[in-house]
């Protein structure tokens, strides 16, 4: 078939009312060919009973060890399809119905190897909030010094990544410092060894709720200076050093007058990220 498979990797642990509404809006997608990965880490509220059920073949469940981070939650999912391409989805948050459609016909004939597109963010209830990190801009090509700068806004649930370019990186960082960020570290990669394609179309909604990953961690800015650091160990080219390191400083003083002052830690990443 010329429609490649896309391999969905949902990561969960103990959210099954919204699990239910994340994996109808992968089975409501407009494009036909893919297959999904819910990867659950450790949930004791029925999921795991739930997804049993499920009359799908295209959708499959897989154990994972509780005491590891999402990144090797999102990497044990990824290795267990067959798909060309990867998609990421987060258990409180949907896509839209054209979301693979768009960006899998977007990337026909394109050089970029991965892809990303808008979102939205919704509360609890699902009504639409406003955006907290600026106005989205889509921003394609060689695009490193604008992630590594935070002036690109690429979010993990809409990424569409080529699957040997996941695999030729070793997919999410494991290290326990990147845990938290590991989305973040990714991006950096992705934009430092490949070219994006970015949608100006709004392809997800993100749930701004309180039982977000990183609305509970109290050392965001720490987390995200880990991020560099690791960044800094993939051996990116000078410039982009001088950057990362310069952004890690940002992070490292805006987290110790954070812990100074008691202000709650970065809540516009905590609301577009984990």
């Amino acid at each position: 078939m010329d429609e490649p498979l896309v391999t969905v990797v949902i990561p969960t642990r103990d959210r099954l009312p919204m699990l239910r509404q994340a994996v109808a809006s992968v089975v409501a997608q407009t494009y036909p060919r893919w297959e999904l990965v819910v990867a659950d880490h450790g949930s004791t509220d029925g999921t795991a009973a739930w997804l049993a059920e499920m009359d799908d073949p295209r959708v499959r469940s897989i154990p994972t060890d509780p005491a590891r981070h999402v990144g090797h939650v999102r990497n044990r999912g990824a290795a267990m399809g067959t798909g060309d391409w990867i998609a990421f989805l987060d258990s409180d948050d949907v896509w839209l119905p054209r979301k693979l459609e768009l960006q899998v016909a977007a990337m026909r004939g394109s050089p970029a190897r991965w892809c990303y597109a808008g979102y939205e963010l919704m509360d609890g209830a699902g009504r639409t909030v406003p955006m907290r990190l600026g106005e989205y801009r889509p921003l394609s090509g060689r695009i490193a010094r604008e992630v590594v700068a935070q002036q690109a806004n690429v979010f993990v649930g809409t990424l569409l990544v080529e699957r040997r370019l996941f695999e030729e990186l070793g997919g999410f960082c494991e290290d326990e410092r990147a845990r938290g960020r590991e989305d973040y570290e990714l991006e950096m990669r992705l934009a430092l060894h490949a070219e994006a394609l970015a949608l100006p179309d709004v392809l997800a909604r993100v749930r701004d709720h309180p039982g977000r990953m990183t609305a509970r961690m109290p050392d965001t800015y720490e987390r995200e200076a880990a991020a560099y650091e690791l960044f800094l160990e993939a051996g990116p080219p000078e410039e982009l050093a001088r950057l990362a390191r310069a952004m890690r400083s940002r992070s490292l003083v805006e987290a110790l007058g954070r812990r100074m002052t008691g202000t709650a830690s970065h809540p516009d990443v905590a609301a577009a990220r984990g």
